[in-house]
């Protein structure tokens, strides 16, 4: 993550966010999200299969 300084306004915060940019520089880049997701449609197998 590199920090770009700029001041980030949303709606849902009372006060300004510190903007960033992330650089990936590896092949593959596996999110939370991706597990949260895998979490919600039940998917246990491929869970273990991430892990």
């Amino acid at each position: 993550m590199i920090e770009t300084g700029e001041n980030l306004w949303r709606g849902d915060e009372p006060s300004p966010t510190r903007s960033s940019v992330m650089v990936r520089f590896s092949r593959s880049h596996i999110r939370f999200g991706t597990f949260e997701r895998l979490h919600y449609l039940g998917r246990k197998d491929l869970i273990q299969k991430l892990l």
